[in-house]
């Protein structure tokens, strides 16, 4: 296990985080419709604000997602082929704010997926060069094109709460990821999960290791997404102070530098970079 994946305690505050966090058991209510909760959230926002935190202004998630792009950007960087000579998959798409980032290097393939009908819509009226589709992760993929040199999975799969269908998404995503090929996915990654909605589950490494490895997917390493810009800080009245102080400039920078240091990221998200052996 790479060094920075020693697990520590994770962070019950992502997305819509401001009740307290039950037990990492308790199921979901009955009859909690996910494919529905997404589809309503996105025809009422459909901007950052529907993919992210509905608790922040837009203002504010638009620095969340610059600090997300920071670090995919790095990432992308560290790559051994050309952005140009990539085949990518951009899994839960939402509003287009990856498909926007990786559109830029103009990658030899970029393909898009979301499972509600509302953002698939928005996606091809966006990009009509690129090609979406409707999918959800937990069942077995339509066609797509793959193999892909690069999956992005971002604020997805702890979205998935029930433990067989977060198993199934893995092995549908290995299943896609060419040999030699990069996942890239972000959750807490800490030493227990934790559940904070009746939407959001979030998951240690251990609970994603087994799924990976049986598919021949391996941690490379971790990269720290957020030390502060996702805090609350005052549950229900902080993100309205932090949004009314127009904050995310200054905890942007904060995290930035925080991330230059090179300091553990204690009860903050991580970006998982994982890959597929060769053959």
């Amino acid at each position: 296990m790479p060094d920075d994946l020693v697990p520590d305690d994770p962070a019950p505050d992502d997305h819509a985080p401001d009740d307290p966090a039950p037990d990492a058991e308790t199921p979901p209510p009955a009859g909690f419709d996910a494919a529905g909760y997404w589809e309503d959230r996105l025809r009422k926002r459909g901007d950052l604000r529907g993919t992210g935190q509905q608790s922040f202004d837009l203002r504010y998630n638009r620095w969340l997602y610059r600090r997300q792009t920071d670090v995919l950007r790095q990432v992308v960087a560290t790559l051994e082929a050309d952005p140009r000579e990539l085949c990518i998959l951009d899994v839960g798409s939402g509003t287009g704010a990856f498909i926007d980032f990786f559109d830029a290097y103009r990658p030899a393939g970029l393909v898009g997926c979301d499972f509600t009908d509302t953002a698939v819509s928005l996606l091809r009226r966006r990009f009509p060069s690129r090609r979406f589709h409707r999918w959800d992760v937990t069942r077995p993929p339509p066609e797509l094109g793959g193999p892909f040199d690069l999956i992005t999975v971002m604020s997805v799969l702890f979205h998935v709460v029930e433990e067989d269908r977060f198993a199934s998404a893995l092995d549908h995503l290995c299943s896609l990821l060419a040999p030699g090929g990069t996942l890239l996915l972000n959750d807490v990654l800490g030493s227990r999960p934790a559940r904070t909605h009746p939407h959001v589950r979030f998951r240690s490494w251990e609970d994603y290791r087994p799924h990976l490895e049986r598919r021949g997917v391996l941690a490379v390493r971790t990269v720290p997404l957020f030390f502060t810009l996702n805090r609350h800080v005052v549950p229900r009245l902080g993100p309205r102070l932090l949004s009314v102080l127009r904050a995310g400039r200054l905890l942007y920078a904060v995290d930035t530098a925080l991330a230059r240091t090179g300091l553990s990221i204690g009860r903050g998200q991580r970006l998982l970079v994982a890959r597929r052996r060769e053959r």
